[in-house]
């Protein structure tokens, strides 16, 4: 003889909606809540640059492009004060 009490079906199907329930109410607020930031483990940038130097050094007078402007091979971009050149 068994003293174990056996529940109800209605209440076993009633507690698995809670939990089925809780779950979707978690995964929704875990996939909603922090949308506008993004976090990971192992994360890395990456970018396309090119040096640019002078051949002289000395201030810059005028920059004659904007930022992200597509330029060509042998473009101005910059002019260098020449006050510390001129005699």
């Amino acid at each position: 003889m068994s003293s174990v009490t056996q529940l109800p079906p209605k209440a076993i199907r009633l507690a698995a909606y809670a939990v089925i329930l809780g779950v979707a109410i978690w995964a929704g607020i875990r996939l909603f809540a922090d949308s506008n930031s993004e976090s990971t483990n192992d994360a890395y940038v990456t970018a396309d640059f090119t040096l640019v130097a002078p051949r002289v050094a000395g201030q810059l007078s005028e920059v004659l492009v904007e930022d992200n402007q597509q330029v060509k091979a042998g473009q101005l971009l910059v002019r260098i004060d020449d006050r510390d050149f001129r005699a």
